[in-house]
């Protein structure tokens, strides 16, 4: 580990041990925040899938539909 990333990782203990409702609140928000970021990366995933296969579909179609009858 690095000299700064254990200088912060200090300075979050030292607020949080002096502050504990601060750092409690603040705690809460970050994971709100973390899942709201999840949920939404989750939705756009999901749509992106989907399109994909419903492209794919589409491409699976319009090849059979130009090749001739057999």
């Amino acid at each position: 580990m690095s000299t700064a990333e254990d200088l912060g990782v200090a300075g979050i203990l030292t607020f949080a041990m002096f502050h504990p409702e601060a750092a409690a609140i603040i705690a809460g928000v970050l994971l709100l925040a973390g899942l709201l970021a999840l949920f939404f990366l989750i939705s756009r995933i999901r749509r992106f899938l989907r399109r994909r296969a419903q492209r794919r579909e589409e491409r699976r179609l319009a090849e059979r539909v130009g090749q001739p009858p057999d």
